[in-house]
Order: structure tokens, then sequence, then C-alpha cells
């Protein structure tokens, strides 16, 4: 893989805009976001990661895999989110009839709860 993760977030988010609603064209975006390494996909930025996930709903694209990694990732670090990127995650995932971990869910229940609304 010579592509950047930038680079395919940014691919992966085109193919979106345009509503590419291809399965298997997306299929292999998020395989190739999965077998990122060095360093890993979801320790990138977390606006990425998060845009990520909103190219696949955009096309309401439900790869399993990839988004038990996205939601890892934002339960991981998700001190750092900022609510705009809370929102643009529940938004998508709410197209896409996700569930996240019961783990995120709390937090994210969480979150909408506080004063940061």
């Amino acid at each position: 893989d010579v592509t950047t993760r930038d680079e395919l977030a940014k691919l992966a988010m085109a193919f979106a805009k345009l509503q590419a609603r291809d399965d298997k064209l997306f299929g292999v975006i998020a395989d190739s976001f999965l077998r990122r390494t060095s360093p890993p996909f979801t320790q990138g930025p977390l606006p990425t990661i998060v845009n990520v996930s909103h190219a696949f709903t955009k096309v309401h694209v439900l790869h399993p895999q990839l988004f038990v990694a996205i939601a890892g990732a934002l339960l991981d670090r998700f001190g750092e989110l900022s609510l705009v990127e809370v929102v643009k995650y529940l938004h998508g995932i709410a197209k896409v009839e996700y569930l996240p971990p019961p783990a995120l869910q709390e937090q994210l229940l969480r979150i909408l709860e506080s004063d940061r609304l």
C-alpha cells in the first residue's frame, strides 16, 4: 500500500460525494485502512477517522471490521474528540444503524448530557 492514510481517506470521501454506492469498492478501501500497520489507521488523527466513517455512511455502506476498529479508536481517545466530531459520528452511524459497543455508547451519552452542548 503506497497510498497514505490521508490520501485514502480523501479517496473514500470523494467516492462518497459522488454517491458511488459500491460495496465492493468500499470493501477494498476498508480493507486497505485495516491493513495499515505503520502507523495503524486507528492511531491517526481523530478528525480523519471520523471522516472515514462519515464517507462510508454517506453511501450507506457498513463494513463491520472497519466500524469496530473506528469505535475502538474513538473509545480509546474519547477525551480528544470535539463535539462536532461526536455529532458527525452519531449522524453517520444512525444512517447505517450501527450500534457502537456499550462502553462507547455510555461515553456518547455522557457527552450529550453534559454542558458541552
